[in-house]
Formats: structure tokens, C-alpha cells, sequence
């Protein structure tokens, strides 16, 4: 089934390393790397498989269009077309690239919620103005923007049968895995909860003491054989790609009114797994 998404790449980043007349050998070399990992995660890491296309189910279920509503907007027109791409991505290897669609989905999703729920009178072009200004409701912000607080709170009781599961509420979760992904993006700079040095400068300096092609950090394919640490963010990235990306939906649907019980319940069902999946880790 994931062999569909084998599909060679045409828009290439680095010029320099791909002339005109190497084109052939370039997509030759995509497809087959992709291929060699695909059969090493069927082989010895089959979760990664299954948790890509527990993915694309989910950002493939039909939602009503609402074109006022930029929660919709951003899920089927954001969301949904990016995460398309996370087979390629995956099965080249690239991890650094779903911690950055990761981080871009939590965030715009957040938005979109934030308007829906706070300015729903406002019509589509006005929210996207309004949304200009808006910042992930996490840490001090959240204590000092009245709005900001509101969100949380009804994100907190809407997600409320969740907590227990997650050890804590369901926004603090969001926001740690927000910050998480945060780290990587940033040139340099140091987790709150350890004296450890992180962020972009970090991951090219390490792949570079280690050996590791520093290819990761491009948009060029690479062998996962042999590269736990690869490996490991990429399967967790996906467990937590897909969880927030639920918790939002539920969280839209319950507190707009745009889902139904049963949907609500389809919703459910899908957190319940991968909150499962995380617990099996």
C-alpha cells in the first residue's frame, strides 16, 4: 500500500548537487533508498508503517466544509496535503522534517480553534487577519491573555476523560510536545528540564561527529539501517503528529459544534489508540 507514495520528488533544494544531466541517477537513487527502507521498516520496525498510514486515515475523513471556518481551512488545506508527504519523507529517512510539519500543524491547527471558537462571527478574510497576532497558548502567555485562558480551559474540560490517560491535562501535553518540536527549529538553544544543549546547530554538528549523512538535515533520502536515534524520531514524531492533530479535532468539533456524537466518537477512538501506542513504547 505505501508503495504508492514511492513517487519521485521533481522540485529538487539543492542545485549543486543535482546538474541537468544527472536527473536520472537523482530520482534512481530517491527511489531506490525509499524502497531499501521501506523493506527495512517492513522487516524490523513494522510500527512505522502502521502508524504513516494510521495517518493519512485520519487526515483523510470526511469533515462538512465550512469555508467560513478556518479550523476546516487549515486541516483539509494544510493538514491534509502536507501530511501526504509524510511517506516520502519517512520512507527517506528524513526525521528533521516531520519534527518541523509536527510543529507546523499543532500550531496552525491551534489557530484555526482559536478563531472558530473565540471570533466565530468574524467572517473568513477577518480571521485570518485576526490571526496574526495569535500565539500557542502555553506557559505565561496563557496566564496573562484573558482569551488565550479561555481556550485552555474549554480545551482542558472538552478533552477532560483524556486526563488520567495523559498524566496531565490535555493543553500542558499539547504545549510539551509544541516545545519539543520547537527545539529542533531553533539554531541553539537548551531544554528547560535538563542541562542539555539543543536545536538545529546541534543535530548538524552531531550527524557530523557521528558520520551519520548529514542529508538528514536536507531534503535528500538516506538509509535508516543502523540509525536508531533516525528511527526513533521518526516514529515518534508520527504518534504525536497524529494524537494532537485528534486532540484538536475533538476538541473543534465538541466546542464548535461541527461534529457529531458519532463523529465525536470516531475522534475518540483514534486518541484512544495512539495515547495506547505512546503507553507501549
Amino acid at each position: 500500500m505505501l508503495v504508492f507514495y514511492l513517487k519521485p520528488v521533481f522540485r529538487i533544494i539543492m542545485n549543486t548537487y543535482v546538474n541537468d544531466h544527472d536527473w536520472e541517477s537523482y530520482i534512481k537513487l530517491t527511489c531506490d533508498v525509499s524502497l531499501k527502507n521501506y523493506r527495512y521498516f517492513r522487516d524490523n520496525e513494522p510500527e512505522v508503517l502502521i502508524e504513516i498510514s494510521k495517518l493519512i486515515d485520519d487526515v483523510d475523513r470526511p469533515i462538512t466544509k465550512d469555508c467560513n471556518s478556518l479550523f476546516w481551512h487549515t486541516l483539509c488545506n494544510l493538514v491534509k496535503p502536507l501530511a501526504y508527504s509524510v511517506p516520502y519523507i519517512a520512507l527517506g529517512c528524513m526525521p528533521l522534517h516531520l519534527l518541523y510539519m509536527a510543529r507546523l500543524f499543532i500550531e496552525s491547527l491551534m489557530a484555526g480553534l482559536y478563531e472558530d471558537f473565540l471570533n466565530g462571527d468574524l467572517n473568513i478574510d477577518e480571521k485570518l487577519k485576526d490571526a496574526t497576532n495569535f500565539r500557542m497558548p502555553c506557559g505565561s502567555r496563557a496566564q496573562k491573555n484573558i482569551k488565550y485562558k479561555q481556550l485552555r480551559q474549554e480545551i482542558n474540560r472538552r478533552l477532560d476523560w483524556l486526563g488520567n490517560e495523559l498524566g496531565m491535562d490535555p493543553m500542558d501535553f499539547i504545549c510539551d510536545i509544541y516545545y519539543d518540536l520547537s527545539k529542533a527549529i531553533h539554531p541553539i538553544t537548551k531544554r528547560s528540564d535538563a542541562n542539555t544543549i539543543c536545536g538545529a546547530l546541534v543535530i548538524a554538528l552531531t550527524a557530523f561527529a557521528s558520520g551519520t549523512p548529514t542529508m538528514r538535515a536536507w531534503l535528500q533520502p538516506a538509509e535508516c539501517e543502523g540509525d536508531v536515534e533516525a528511527v526513533r524520531h521518526i516514529y515518534t514524531s508520527l504518534i504525536h503528529m497524529r494524537l494532537s492533530i485528534n486532540m484538536l479535532v475533538y476538541a473543534w468539533g465538541s466546542l464548535v459544534g461541527k461534529l457529531s456524537n458519532e463523529e465525536l466518537e470516531d475522534v475518540r477512538r483514534r486518541i484512544e489508540d495512539a495515547v495506547k501506542t505512546i503507553r507501549q513504547q
